[in-house]
């Protein structure tokens, strides 16, 4: 079953005969099968025979969670607007992903409706037949992300740093009301989460971390912030112009900024990058310290920090990022929707990392024992 935002985007038109599969010649390799079946399938979803390619779909899987592919389609008569500009297929790797393209889907239109620099998403297909897992079809926001950007402009890193940090405040500032969110307080659900993943997938070395979460949790925020929980130079593109464009909203919820914060800090110290050459070993981890530090310091410039509330929900976040890896390793990635190969990051040094820094947040030492 397919839901499209506002207005239908295609417009009726009866098929001439023989052309519903007057498809283009396939194209070799597995983005010329996706942009095949997709073709097969706007054409029946907007009823319109004539849709065709003026941008190939091509792969740009960089990402831990969904198979992303860019594409645009031929402007004709009977094409809305929205469809003529370059378009995003996101595709989630099993049926599993499908709560998080529901909540993804209705996060970045919400935001979009409160002129925050998110893309709207257009189509989610929840029909996981076509691809093997639910996909969204979105606006494409042009230019680089800052990692990107960053490697041919390395002098402007303080100010980029300064602009990360203004878009996540922005964030952290709108209005909470009507914000698609489950019922409850964020970090409720959040200890209730990691809890259930330590007993059903059996984790007992995460279960003293747990504990200490649940020993000092801190109270609920007065003022509670809309939070994006993924907030990192991968996930925002820097337009020709110099506006930003967030990505990525599965993760969003709504609670204390610090929440937000801390996940950022934590992706920024652990999470690892690509590096593709003897240059990236060297330049990249003094870039990636750099735009933390500007980053953060123009975040507590302008906005209160309690440093022991940060510390709190850092560890939140690297014991609920062990608890996922503990799934992964016992059931595979794609029980969260998640791409099989994603699992290539979770190699021994890397896992020691991340409970190194749990211990360094919360003074609690934590092991994740792979079976």
């Amino acid at each position: 079953m397919s839901a499209l935002a506002n207005a239908p985007y295609g417009i009726a038109r009866r098929p001439v005969h023989g052309q519903e599969d007057a498809l283009p010649a396939p194209i070799t390799g597995k983005a010329g099968k996706v942009g095949t079946k997709l073709l097969r399938y706007l054409r029946k979803t907007f009823k319109n025979a004539y849709l065709q390619f003026s941008e190939l779909p091509h792969s740009i899987d960089n990402g831990w969670e969904t198979h992303t592919y860019l594409f645009t389609l031929e402007t004709t008569p009977f094409l809305a607007k929205p469809l003529t500009m370059p378009l995003v297929l996101r595709i989630y790797s099993s049926r599993e992903g499908l709560p998080r393209a529901r909540h993804e889907t209705a996060v970045q239109n919400h935001l979009k409706d409160l002129r925050y620099p998110v893309c709207r998403i257009l189509l989610l297909e929840e029909d996981c037949s076509l691809f093997g897992g639910p996909f969204l079809i979105m606006e494409r926001a042009l230019g680089q992300t800052l990692v990107q950007f960053l490697s041919s402009h390395p002098l402007r890193i303080w100010p980029i740093a300064h602009q990360m940090a203004s878009a996540h405040l922005r964030l952290h500032d709108l209005p909470t009301n009507g914000f698609p969110v489950r019922p409850g307080s964020f970090l409720t659900r959040r200890l209730r989460e990691i809890e259930e993943l330590i007993r059903f997938f059996e984790l007992p070395g995460l279960a003293p971390g747990l504990g200490w979460l649940q020993t000092h949790r801190p109270p609920e925020p007065q003022k509670p912030s809309i939070l994006h929980l993924d907030f990192h130079p991968f996930n925002l593109i820097r337009s020709p112009g110099g506006k930003l464009t967030v990505l990525d909203w599965p993760e969003a919820d709504i609670g204390d900024y610090h929440a937000d914060l801390g996940t950022t800090a934590l992706l920024f110290d652990c999470v690892p990058v690509e590096k593709n050459c003897l240059f990236d070993e060297m330049i990249l981890p003094i870039g990636r310290t750099l735009l933390e530090v500007g980053y953060l310091y123009e975040f507590k410039r302008r906005m209160a920090v309690d440093e022991q509330k940060l510390a709190y929900y850092k560890a939140l976040a690297t014991l609920r990022r062990l608890a996922g890896y503990g799934r992964w390793l016992r059931a595979s990635p794609l029980a969260t929707g998640c791409k099989p190969s994603s699992i290539r990051y979770l190699c021994p040094h890397h896992l020691k990392i991340v409970q190194s820094y749990f211990r360094k947040a919360s003074g609690v030492s934590v092991r994740l024992i792979p079976s």
